[in-house]
């Protein structure tokens, strides 16, 4: 048997690549496979996020015991709308989606919340706007930013939150 140099093996490799097609299999598989598995996951987490908001949806007044507010619906319809929003726009920030905590505040609004080591992001979905404050450390004054979510404003957002700074 005679051993290959290593010139001639990337030779054959390449010819061999050349004769198989490997671009139109690459091609195949990412539009057979690759694409339909990430459109359904896409669609279990959405689905996932969709039922967290739903289960707001059945907090009645005082539901925390201490006088808040029950459900807003249109808060609910607020935040439900903009779940593939939020998710295109990680997409964007090339950062992938990590599901956020669901809750309600006092007035009875949708919050979602993400933390990552010392950095949170919460978005607060009123029926007219979304709110957003991140904060990276207890002082509100030098490490909090607040204000209302801007079209494609979450992807720079999602981008901070993301991003690890040692």
């Amino acid at each position: 048997m005679r051993f290959q140099s290593s010139g001639e093996s990337s030779i054959v490799h390449e010819l061999a690549l050349r004769d198989v097609g490997i671009g139109e299999v690459v091609a195949n598989l990412r539009k057979d496979w690759l694409v339909p598995a990430s459109e359904r996951l896409r669609d279990l987490t959405s689905r996932r996020v969709r039922l967290a908001i739903f289960k707001m949806a059945s907090r009645n007044a005082n539901w925390d015991g201490y006088g808040s507010a029950a459900h807003n619906e249109n808060s609910i319809a607020s935040a439900v709308e903009a779940i593939e929003e939020l998710f295109d726009q990680t997409k964007i920030a090339n950062f992938g989606w990590v599901d956020p905590h669901v809750g309600l505040n006092e007035r009875g609004d949708v919050v979602f919340e993400w933390w990552n080591y010392h950095k949170k992001l919460t978005l607060y979905f009123s029926p007219e706007t979304i709110e957003y404050v991140s904060s990276w450390g207890s002082n509100i004054e030098t490490q909090m930013e607040a204000g209302v979510l801007e079209k494609d404003g979450f992807a720079d957002l999602w981008r901070w939150l993301r991003l690890q700074i040692d």
